[in-house]
């Protein structure tokens, strides 16, 4: 047989015997190559489950060591069983596990905390290559203060605060506890604005920032161009008595009527004869002569006094055109500005503009309660603050100033605003002694204390902090001085530029914005304040419900401006039941939640402590 013939006869069968030996073995190898690939897809199932549970797991350290880390005032023991009921709680979430290992532990000398959680998730298909099981490890960290912050306490330390400063006091203390970790966190820093009508930047305030010589408005504006004493029309006939120490048309004279609005003047002198006198229009003569000063003392006054034509051949003696609150504090024997300031002219009361020397309105004017009437008969109101001798304290000299006919109506209205009695002779009743004081600084409270991140020293002025009676409530004053603490720029300047920390104030008040009365239907009307008299003062009306309105609309105007620059503002109020009150303060606060409306002291510190935990930043590192 031919061999070629014998291939070609045979070749179809050794294929189909190689094809099918070829078949056979290419199953061996993939059978043999299946077992990797299907643990390569076993592993990649596995390890989707673990990342699932390792999230999870991290979840619940992270919520187990920041509540753990809060209780940073508790022990070790304390704040790890807080780790791990926390835990525990979250356990319910990891899916795959029956059982796992929390372990807390502190970091350093109460620098943070620290939560190791481990568990083991059993392997499904990787189990084919020998992994039955995987586990699952994670570390949670806090560091006390992760980020750095700024945080005003404005506080209201009025008068109705009395029963309540304690709690006040406690709660303040606790907040800063809660934001500082107990001054461990160096990042944090507090300025404390206590303010009642007025706040006090502190008697070192830079002069600078003042206005020392007059410029910007709103200085002296109550005693400014009054009339303290009249010469009425008709003069006494001449050879009055004028005994007692009285003037011209006293005694037996039938014109005692025409004395009404004279001065207590030396004996025998009959003031009609000089004050009618056309020539006598000297200030320095008028000081000398009819009041009886001493050019020593003369000399030290303001000057400015004159006689004004009023009509016919009446005359005032007016007070000067201008003054200053510095004249009048030169004023005072025994007195020196504390550091309490008038609000500046709007809007610059509303805001965080620097002081500028090329603008007067951006200065600061020094407060000056003035002195108030005595009360030198039974109809006249006991007006608040009276430090000042309205008349003479030794029989026949000039050192205090009243009028002849006491009983005149217009007497105590003259006495009020006379700047004759500040001649720095007399002995003025100075107490500068909280809560009620008197003299020129009266309801001014103690000193802001700017930006620090010193634990005692803050926590030393909280402690210190005292309620002041007089004046009223003005929470947009304290604001706006919060407000300034933190903002980078004069007059404090400790704050960081706004975008490189975060800024928060913290405002607490116990009443409704208002300036409280003191005999409506008197001289002044009101108490004084950083906005000065109700009476003559800087409102459109003299009303004290158009005065609380202005004063609300003040308050959300500094809100509103310091939220534009991203200051946090959190609101506390305290037994304050108006509803439409309230509104305001939700308005102000950041965010409504931001406003906690309590209504008894005890609920003060609960509040705060809120308010710190929601302000404290801890860091977690993993």
């Amino acid at each position: 047989m031919d061999i070629r013939h014998s291939l070609r006869n045979r070749l179809p069968a050794l294929f189909d015997r190689f094809n099918r030996d070829a078949k056979g073995s290419a199953a061996i190898v993939f059978a043999l190559a299946l077992i990797p690939m299907m643990g390569i897809v076993g592993v990649a199932i596995d390890y989707s489950r673990a990342n699932s549970l390792r999230g999870k797991l991290q979840a619940a350290a992270d919520a187990s060591v920041l509540a753990a880390g809060k209780h940073y005032d508790g022990t070790e023991s304390e704040r790890r069983k807080i780790a791990e009921d926390v835990f525990a709680a979250n356990a319910q979430h990891l899916d795959f596990v029956s059982t796992y290992k929390v372990d807390y532990s502190d970091i350093g000398d109460g620098e943070g905390s620290r939560v190791d959680a481990s568990a083991n998730i059993a392997t499904s298909i990787s189990a084919i290559l020998g992994i039955n099981s995987v586990e699952v490890a994670v570390r949670a960290e806090t560091m006390v203060g992760g980020s750095d912050i700024e945080v005003a306490l404005v506080l209201d330390v009025t008068g109705s605060m009395k029963e309540e400063i304690g709690e006040l006091r406690q709660a303040a203390k606790d907040f800063v506890d809660i934001v500082s970790a107990k001054g461990k966190n160096k990042g944090t820093y507090f300025s404390v604005v206590p303010y009642v009508a007025a706040v006090n930047v502190g008697s070192n305030f830079p002069q600078a920032y003042l206005d020392m010589a007059g410029d910007a408005p709103y200085h002296a504006v109550f005693n400014e161009w009054k009339s303290i004493a009249t010469i009425e029309c008709t003069p006494a006939p001449s050879g009055g008595g004028g005994g007692g120490g009285g003037g011209g048309g006293g005694g037996s004279d039938t014109g005692g009527s025409s004395t009404d609005g004279y001065m207590i003047l030396p004996d025998g002198f009959f003031p009609e004869e000089k004050f009618m006198d056309p020539g006598f229009l000297d200030p320095a003569a008028i000081l000398a002569e009819v009041l009886g000063i001493v050019p020593a003392n003369a000399a030290s006054l303001p000057t400015g006094y004159w006689m004004q034509n009023t009509s016919g051949n009446c005359k005032d003696l007016m007070t000067p055109k201008q003054l200053t609150n510095w004249d009048l504090f030169n004023g005072v024997k025994g007195a020196s500005w504390k550091g309490c300031v008038e609000a500046r002219k709007e809007p610059f009361d509303t805001d965080d503009k620097p002081p500028m020397s090329n603008n007067k309105n951006t200065l600061w004017v020094p407060y000056f309660w003035p002195d108030e009437t005595d009360k030198y008969e039974s109809w006249v109101p006991d007006y608040h603050n009276n430090y000042l001798p309205d008349t003479p304290f030794v029989e026949g000299s000039m050192y205090g100033y009243t009028w002849q006919n006491k009983t005149h109506e217009g007497s105590h209205w003259r006495r009020a605003w006379s700047t004759l009695k500040y001649d720095g002779v007399q002995t003025a009743n100075i107490d500068e002694i909280a809560p009620d004081t008197l003299g020129p600084n009266k309801a001014c409270p103690d000193p802001i204390l700017p930006l620090t991140n010193n634990y005692a020293t803050v926590t030393s002025k909280i402690n210190s902090l005292q309620y002041w009676e007089g004046g009223g409530t003005m929470t947009n004053v304290g604001a706006v001085w919060g407000w300034r603490t933190l903002s980078p720029t004069a007059p404090f300047t400790e704050g960081k530029p706004y975008g490189d920390i975060t800024k928060v104030i913290l405002l607490m008040t116990d009443g409704e914005n208002q300036i409280l009365s003191n005999d409506e239907d008197g001289p002044t009307k009101s108490d004084y304040s950083a906005y000065g008299y109700l009476r003559w003062g800087r409102f459109k009306k003299d009303w004290f419900s158009e005065t609380r309105t202005a004063l609300n609309d003040k308050l959300i105007e500094v809100c509103d401006n310091a939220k534009k620059e991203d200051v946090v503002i959190y609101v506390v109020t305290f037994g304050l039941d108006d509803p439409d009150t309230r509104k305001i303060y939700d308005n102000c606060a950041t965010v409504k939640s931001y406003a906690y409306h309590i209504d008894t002291a005890n609920e003060l510190s609960k509040a705060f402590k809120a308010i710190g935990r929601s302000v404290s930043e801890l860091r977690i590192a993993k």
